[in-house]
Parts: C-alpha cells; sequence; structure tokens
C-alpha cells in the first residue's frame, strides 16, 4: 500500500510540471509576432493628401474592423493602414463609431484585411502587478513590442469609470495600438503617456470598446471627411509645389500620349524610378510602365503599371519615396543596384577598413570621378580614400563624415550620384579651321569650357569674337553638333544668343558663350561648332549656307 501510494504521488507531481512551466505569452515570441500581424501602422491624411501623423490601430471583434483612438483620427480624410512588415497597405475611409470622450474610435476597412482579429478578455479582472505587452508604431517605427505590468487602476479616465495604468513603454505613434494581458488576449486601447511622470502610461480598457461596438448601427458608417467636417471642394489635387491638378487629366495607360506624362516621367527621373537618358518623350511606353509598377510597389500601392489618381496623387505629393537603387549601366541600360549595394551589406566602412569590398568601393568613387584616370587603388580604406568621400558626401548633399555609411552607400550606387572634380575638368583642343564668311569668330586659341553636369549631361561653353572694325554684334546663332568615340554625329543643336546694351559684342571684343548643355555626357568624344547666323546692329542678318566646323576634342 505504501509503495503504490508513493507511485502515485509522483505520478501527480510528473502531471503538474507542465503546467508550472507553461509559457507566458511575453515569453512566447512566436505567439508575439502572431500577435503583431493584427496590429497596422496608420497614416493620417487630409483632404489635401498632406500627411498628418501616424498612429496605431488593431484589428478585433472582427474582421472588418480596425480600431484606434479618437485622437487618431482628428481632422482626417482618410488613413492609410500598413500590416506588419508594410506586406500589404489599405486605404480606410469609413467610421463605423466614435466614442471622443472615451477616446475610442472603430472604422472599416473596405475589405477584410485578411489577419486574424486579436482575442478580446472583457471578463477577467484587472490586477496590479498583471504582465501586460504593448504593440504599436511610436515614432512610425512600425510594431514596436514593449512589456511592463499594469501599476494601476485609474478611476474616472478618459470619461470611463476606470482606466489602466501600465509600465509598457509607448510614445506618439503608439496611440491606437494594443495593450495585451499574458495569455494573448487585448485588455486595452494604449491612449496616452504622462509627460511628467516615470513609466506612466495610460490605456482605455477593451470593454468599453467592445460596448461601443455591439451598440453601433453596421449600416450607419460616415465617411471621416464628413465626420471631421471637411469640405470636399478643397480636396483638390495638387502637386508638391501646390499647382491644381485637374481630375480629367489623372488617368493614363500604355499607348496614350500627352504632355502631362512627358511631367510624370521627369518627376519619376526626379524620385530615381526612370533611367531615360536622353529625351524623355510624351508617350506612355512599357519602360514607363515598368518604372510605375516600380513606384507603385514601393510606395505601397497596387502595382497596375497604369497611372491613375492614387498614384498622380503620390507620385507629385511630398511623401512619394524615393528610389535611390535605379542606376545606370555602361551600356546604357538599366538595372537594380539593390544586389550591388547588398554585396557590401548595411555596414559602415571607415578609416582602416581593407578588403575587396573597400577596392570596390574605391574603383566606384573612380567612375565617378572623385580619383584621377590613373590613379592606382589599392583595398585600404587609407586617409586618401576618406578625403574622397567626404568631397563625394558634401557634392552630394550628405553629412561629410569621411566614411561609407548606408546612406553614402545607397547614392554612391545612385543614378543620381553627382559625380567628382577630375570629371567635371576634362580639356578641350581645337583644330585649325578655315576664315569665316562673317564676322562672327571662334578663335583658334580661344577657350573652351567643358563640365560634367547632372544627370550625364556635358556642360560646354567657347570663346567668341567679334572680328569686324567697325559693326556691332547683338545677336547670333550657332550650331553644335556632338561626336561618339566612333567619330560618329550624335544630334544637332541649335543656339540662338541675343544681346543687348552693355552685352553687344563689340568690334574687337570676345566674350564666351552661355553654356549648351548635352545628354549623353560620357559618350562624347569632341564636339563641332560653326557660326549660323549673325545680327548686327543695324539690322543686318547675315547667314552662312554652308557652315565650317572648327572641331574640339573632349579629353
Amino acid at each position: 500500500m505504501k509503495k503504490a501510494l508513493t507511485v502515485a504521488v509522483v505520478v501527480v507531481l510528473l502531471c503538474c510540471i507542465p503546467a508550472a512551466y507553461a509559457v507566458s505569452f511575453q515569453n512566447d515570441y512566436e505567439a508575439i509576432d502572431r500577435a503583431a500581424q493584427s496590429v497596422f501602422l496608420l497614416e493620417v491624411y487630409d483632404g489635401q493628401d498632406r500627411l498628418l501623423g501616424t498612429g496605431s490601430g488593431f484589428v478585433a471583434l472582427n474582421r472588418g474592423i480596425l480600431i484606434t483612438n479618437h485622437h487618431v483620427i482628428e481632422g482626417a480624410a482618410y488613413l492609410v493602414a500598413y500590416s506588419d512588415g508594410y506586406k500589404d497597405s489599405f486605404d480606410i475611409e469609413c467610421l463605423l463609431a466614435a466614442d471622443p470622450a472615451k477616446d475610442i474610435a472603430i472604422l472599416e476597412f473596405d475589405v477584410w484585411a485578411g489577419v486574424q482579429p486579436l482575442a478580446a478578455n472583457t471578463r477577467s479582472r484587472l490586477l496590479r502587478g498583471q504582465p501586460v505587452t504593448a504593440i504599436g508604431s511610436p515614432q512610425g517605427v512600425i510594431n514596436t513590442v514593449t512589456s511592463g505590468n499594469i501599476s494601476n487602476i485609474v478611476k474616472g479616465l478618459f470619461g470611463a469609470a476606470v482606466g489602466i495604468q501600465f509600465t509598457a513603454p509607448i510614445s506618439p505613434g503608439s496611440s491606437g495600438g494594443a495593450l495585451l494581458n499574458e495569455n494573448g488576449e487585448v485588455i486595452g486601447l494604449c491612449a496616452a503617456a504622462l509627460t511628467e511622470g516615470d513609466a506612466m502610461y495610460y490605456a482605455v480598457p477593451i470593454k468599453y470598446v467592445e460596448e461601443l461596438y455591439e451598440a453601433a448601427d453596421v449600416n450607419t458608417e460616415i465617411p471621416l471627411y464628413i465626420y471631421n467636417g471637411l469640405d470636399p471642394a478643397s480636396f483638390a489635387l495638387r502637386s508638391a509645389d501646390g499647382t491644381e491638378i485637374p481630375d480629367d487629366a489623372l488617368v493614363y495607360e500604355e499607348g496614350d500620349e500627352s504632355g502631362d506624362i512627358g511631367m510624370f516621367k521627369i518627376r519619376l527621373f526626379d524620385l530615381g524610378y526612370w533611367s531615360a537618358s536622353d529625351e524623355y518623350g510624351d508617350e506612355y511606353t512599357p519602360e514607363l510602365t515598368a518604372a510605375i509598377m516600380r513606384f507603385q510597389r514601393e510606395n505601397r500601392m497596387a502595382a497596375t503599371g497604369q497611372i491613375d489618381a492614387k498614384t498622380v496623387k503620390r507620385l507629385l505629393g511630398e511623401n512619394a519615396t524615393e528610389h535611390p537603387t535605379l542606376v545606370s549601366a555602361k551600356t546604357f541600360g538599366v538595372y537594380h543596384a539593390t544586389a550591388e549595394v547588398g554585396r557590401y551589406g548595411k555596414r559602415a566602412y571607415i578609416p582602416n577598413d581593407s578588403g575587396e569590398e573597400v577596392l570596390r568601393l574605391k574603383k566606384r568613387l573612380k567612375r565617378l570621378g572623385y580619383y584621377p584616370q590613373d590613379a592606382e587603388l589599392n583595398d585600404t580604406f587609407d586617409s586618401s580614400m576618406a578625403e574622397r568621400v567626404v568631397q563625394f558626401q558634401t557634392n552630394n548633399g550628405l553629412v561629410d563624415y569621411g566614411f561609407v555609411d548606408y546612406a553614402t552607400l545607397i547614392k554612391l550606387h545612385s543614378l543620381a550620384a553627382v559625380t567628382g572634380p577630375w570629371k567635371s575638368e576634362p580639356t578641350a583642343t581645337a583644330t585649325p579651321r578655315p576664315e569665316k564668311a562673317v564676322a562672327l569668330e571662334i578663335p583658334d586659341d580661344g577657350l573652351a569650357e567643358t563640365r560634367y553636369g547632372t544627370g550625364n549631361t556635358l556642360c560646354f561653353r567657347l570663346q567668341v569674337e567679334n572680328t569686324s572694325r567697325t559693326r556691332t554684334i547683338t545677336a547670333y546663332e550657332l550650331q553644335v553638333c556632338p561626336i561618339d568615340g566612333d567619330g560618329q554625329r550624335m544630334f544637332v543643336l541649335g543656339g540662338s544668343y541675343t544681346l543687348s546694351g552693355e552685352s553687344d559684342l563689340k568690334p574687337g571684343k570676345t566674350a564666351f558663350t552661355p553654356y549648351v548643355i548635352m545628354n549623353d555626357g560620357d559618350r562624347i568624344a569632341g564636339v563641332n561648332v560653326a557660326v549660323y547666323q549673325v545680327t548686327y546692329a543695324d539690322g543686318t542678318v547675315e547667314t552662312v549656307a554652308e557652315p565650317e566646323y572648327v572641331y574640339w576634342s573632349v579629353e
């Protein structure tokens, strides 16, 4: 009997062990990760698509319901909700129910978000010392997780009978996030922090949210802009500079042509999504489709490849996401530099580093003109390289730390990387040419200034001379023909320059022409220039029937 009793006791104790060591929600990292899938980062926009701020919200009670604080939605025309890891985004425009006093807003998705609603616990008693976990997006950092405990149950908070004071840290942007108990159930709606106190954070108990939801009429949803008293007449679509865009000029698709499409291409180029190295054109091409799809994906939109109203709003707005990893290849093709940058990783390279990665960085700096072309490169991050990096960072609007951080790395491989001083100081030499038939000449020993500009352009200006003894020149026209490395003419430019007053070219005087800007700068090996027409102060105009070109080589 004694032996049997002993065995029975052991069995009971063994059965109790799993319960004693059960993993709580705070220590179940996979459970926390699953819960985070149901919490969203919210961007709040007014009627002119200006970002008012960010907040948090979570799905509970119903798959189509998003819960947040009332103060998050104040002044909003619509919200954009981003799921964990930015996998999906949803426009939210309708409010189902609100209680400003308790700081509760219940919103509706147009389509279900495809995530599991968090379980809500309105039954268990809230106790001081109870472990809690907060999930939200402080300062827009999506789904940050913090832990703590309930420090007090406060009476009369947010116009409710009771509120929750807890210690899990939250900050601006966390508003509307979920407060969960040790079982992973929502017990509160994160709402506020006491700035004068230490670790004093407050939440609205979920039971008040559930009561508001149950009392709501599901057929009485109201647009946010109406709830917030916004005038739809003020919702004119505007570009980043404030210019109004007409509604009838919003939707474009492949095959369309218009000047607006050319404008969109230029805007895409400025943002890094378009790589046209010569003329943009006004046609909606397959290349533009691909660029628009990239833009839509990276701005968390449906990647249709078509410029619709929503794409136009984001494209021309101040909050458009840039795409810094699009670079132009030597063959004038285009590729993503994501893999290229990935080879270096996201770490910083500092003086005294060495290795193949440093050598590749030096080679890239050399291609951009931050090393002389005859420089011999090694794989060491020395003081010379630090100076080149400072120069690159300064020229490209970055903080001049003198080491390669990730921002520098991205810019280094981007289409918009600004070239360096060696590339920007090519020399030009002229070949003799026959005497010109008009009084304006380009002296054989005159100085031709060349420099590389942004976007792979070559900027070129010449010295001209009025060889007449008596006549003043008031205007002239030049023809400029860039020549590639195979000696082929690339295109023809006409430059007409009208002078006035003190700028008139007096007899025997010389002057510089304005800069002529030419695309495909790294393909240009030389430039043919000829005087085509000259206008004198007495109104006489001389035109050269067969312009005689002087050739300037770019080295």
